[in-house]
This record gives C-alpha cells, sequence and structure tokens, in this order.
C-alpha cells in the first residue's frame, strides 16, 4: 500500500526533554501552549511524533479492565505492546532522586513494590521511559522505521484542515481525501486511489483527531450549523466528553543544584490516584507557559511531585 502522512511544524525528532521547550511559545516551538475553556494551562505537541516529542517519556501498559471494557483483542493488544516497545521504549537508569522516590513510596504505604514492570499494577513501580541510556529521545515518529522507505512519503510542515468525505442517497459516509496547507499557505487536496489497499488514517491525536472530524462536519449539528459547517453526520458525542485528570501538584525547592529527572517510579494506589515525580527544574515554568505562574529564583532547582486523583483519565 502507498501511504502518505501529512504532520506538523518540524522534520525531526526531539532529543531529551529540555523542559525550556514546554515554556517556547515561538512559532517554531514543538510546543504549543493553549488554555482549555474550563481554564486549565496545557500544551500539544505539533510535531512528527506528537507528544511523545514533548512528554515526560514515562511508558506503562494500559489497565487489563480497560481493554477489556473496550472490547479489544486481547492478543492484538499484547502483539501491538511489544511492536512499540522494541522501537521506542528502555529500562530507565535511576539517579539519586528517583531512587529516594523508589524507596519512599512503599515507606508510604504504596504497596507491594513491584520493580521493574511495564504493567500496570497496584503498588509502585518502576516503569518504561522512551528516553535511552544515552539520553536521546525516542518518540511515536520512529515506529516510521517499520514502513517500506520505497511505499511511503511524510509531508513535514503540513497541516490538514479538512477530511473529504462522500456521502450519496444517504449512504454511510467514505473518507476520500484530505486538504491540507504546507509551510507556505498553499492548499492541496489528496485523494485517494481505487481499490481496497487504499486508506486515510486519522492520526491527530486525543485533541487533534475530533477537532478535524468537527471540522470536516462529522459531530453535533447544533454545533456545527451555526459555524457555517455543513453537516456530513449528526454524532452528537464528537468532541465530548474531553477532560483533564483533577491533580495536585508539590513543589519542593532545593537551595543545591539536582540532577534533572523525568518520572520513571510511579505509585498506583489501590484508590485509584497515580503519584509520579521529577525534579531538577523550575516546574512552575511548565504551568507558566500557558498562565501566568510565578517561577522560582534562577538559583533554585526543584522535584515536583504530582498526584492524580481518578484513574479514569488516565495519564
Amino acid at each position: 500500500m502507498n501511504s502518505w502522512i501529512p504532520v506538523g511544524a518540524a522534520a525531526s525528532t526531539a532529543p531529551t526533554l529540555d523542559p525550556p521547550v514546554l515554556t517556547d511559545t515561538s512559532p517554531d516551538s514543538f510546543s504549543q501552549a493553549f488554555i482549555s475553556e474550563d481554564g486549565v494551562p496545557n500544551n500539544r505537541a505539533r510535531v512528527l511524533g506528537g507528544g511523545t516529542a514533548i512528554n515526560v517519556g514515562f511508558y506503562s501498559r494500559a489497565q487489563p479492565l480497560f481493554i477489556r471494557q473496550l472490547g479489544l483483542d486481547e492478543a492484538l493488544v499484547e502483539d501491538s505492546y511489544k511492536w512499540v516497545e522494541r522501537k521506542l521504549v528502555y529500562r530507565p537508569n535511576l539517579l539519586q532522586w528517583q531512587s529516594a522516590v523508589r524507596n519512599g513510596l512503599p515507606e508510604a504505604g504504596v504497596l507491594p513494590y513491584n520493580g521493574f514492570t511495564y504493567h500496570h499494577i497496584n503498588g509502585t513501580k518502576i516503569g518504561g521511559t522512551i528516553l535511552d541510556r544515552n539520553g536521546y529521545r525516542h518518540t511515536a515518529a520512529d515506529l516510521l522505521e517499520y514502513a517500506d522507505p520505497k511505499r511511503i512519503k511524510v509531508y513535514v510542515h503540513a497541516v490538514v484542515n479538512k477530511i473529504m468525505f462522500t456521502a450519496q442517497d444517504g449512504s454511510k459516509p467514505k473518507a476520500q481525501g484530505v486538504i491540507f496547507y504546507d509551510a507556505r499557505g498553499e492548499r492541496h487536496t489528496v485523494l485517494l486511489k481505487n481499490g481496497w489497499r487504499s486508506e486515510i488514517i486519522l492520526a491527530a491525536a486525543a485533541i487533534g483527531s475530533p477537532q478535524l472530524l468537527l471540522l470536516s462536519g462529522i459531530g453535533p449539528t447544533s454545533q456545527l450549523e451555526p459555524l457555517g459547517i455543513e453537516v456530513v453526520r449528526n454524532k452528537t458525542m464528537v468532541g465530548q466528553g474531553m477532560g483533564d485528570p483533577p491533580s495536585n501538584g508539590l513543589v519542593i525547592p532545593s537551595p543545591l543544584p539536582i540532577e534533572l529527572a523525568l518520572a520513571t517510579t510511579v505509585g498506583i494506589t489501590k484508590f485509584g490516584s497515580y503519584i509520579e515525580s521529577a525534579c531538577g527544574y523550575d516546574f512552575t515554568a511548565l504551568y507558566g507557559s500557558a498562565s501566568q505562574t510565578r517561577t522560582l529564583p534562577k538559583n533554585v532547582t526543584a522535584s515536583f511531585t504530582k498526584v492524580y486523583g481518578n484513574k479514569d483519565f488516565g495519564q
């Protein structure tokens, strides 16, 4: 199958997380700051590799109950995990702070200690990381290494504006192409070729995927028509149900330098909360990228511990 993939603003993946990337609001930044309608500051990626290019790089498999509730083929999910892990995931090297977290969580009652594992298990564990032993970040873009380079084209600096659908005589609409704009703002239309081996894959993550569907006319009629968007299919739940995991963060300033360490040791409590910790940077500045949060003095580094309060939202 010949495939093409239009992607966001950059042509290469990012190296080890440099927190200032999240505070960089320049047009060429990997990260785009935004504030949700609920007033929550956040960042979304605009780079090949998506969120894996800007997040903390922690890797864990989903809760088995979640997979069963979705009705997914568990054997296929298992194979998919391994397919991703072969390219992206590594066992982390714990330094002083993460070692202290590993020892401290069981003492605080987050038991049992499960050692290193990709599996979602109650207690304290060391999870996977997408940062290799040399500190280089691997992202979802690395999965393109599985593709046949003779049969795939990747368009960078390309922003998809709309999915084109065919719908005749009330039949189920089918995607037939996309409209995208290049770095110069020029519009391009790409159509599927005939045949079953031609397809469109929508992989714009949790925010971009429903956004593209809405812009393309798939969503609640009551929202689309006032915006002048032609309704292709009235789907009331598209774009709904998005939420931020409720969380509490604790920042501990340190007058002495400590290593930059991202979350690798986590606690999964029996009552459904997640505990993770990172250190070596003024993490209040990350929230300041989309808000007016004050930062710490320049000669002070900090550790940052975050507790997610509702497991139903995931991470």
